[in-house]
This record gives structure tokens, C-alpha cells and sequence, in this order.
């Protein structure tokens, strides 16, 4: 039975509200004003954000950062 990592927790929230918010890597890497790239590796599941990159994270998406740096594995 596999285990669930903060890249794949963190991978599957942020594809979740992508779909709920109609983005696109490249359309959120834009409302963040971050690298395209960086959102592709998070969408991958290879890395997850940096705690300042969850806090835009979370204005973007209007929820608390707490629950993005939860799920992203970082402590609060």
C-alpha cells in the first residue's frame, strides 16, 4: 500500500483547485507571477512551494495558509 507524500498531497489539492478555478500551469504561474516551470514541477509532483510561495497560494485561492502550508507538509 503506498503512502501519501507532501508532493502528492500537495499535488493533488493544487490539481483540485486548478480545475475548480479554471488554470492552467502557465495561467496560475501568471496569477502568481512565478516561473511556469515551477508550477509544472508542482503539478508533477517533484517539489512542492517555498512557505512565501504558499502564501500567494493561498490569496490566489482565498484560503488560509495555513491549510496550503498543511498540505504542502510545512509547518505552520
Amino acid at each position: 500500500m503506498a503512502t501519501s507524500t507532501p508532493n502528492s498531497r500537495f499535488q493533488s489539492w493544487l490539481l483540485d483547485r486548478m480545475v475548480e478555478f479554471g488554470f492552467t500551469p502557465m495561467s496560475l504561474a501568471k496569477g502568481l507571477g512565478i516561473l511556469d516551470g515551477l508550477v509544472e514541477d508542482w503539478v508533477a509532483g517533484r517539489t512542492v512551494p517555498s512557505a512565501a510561495e504558499c502564501q500567494h497560494i493561498a490569496q490566489l485561492f482565498e484560503v488560509p495558509v495555513r491549510d496550503v502550508r498543511q498540505v504542502a507538509g510545512l509547518r505552520s
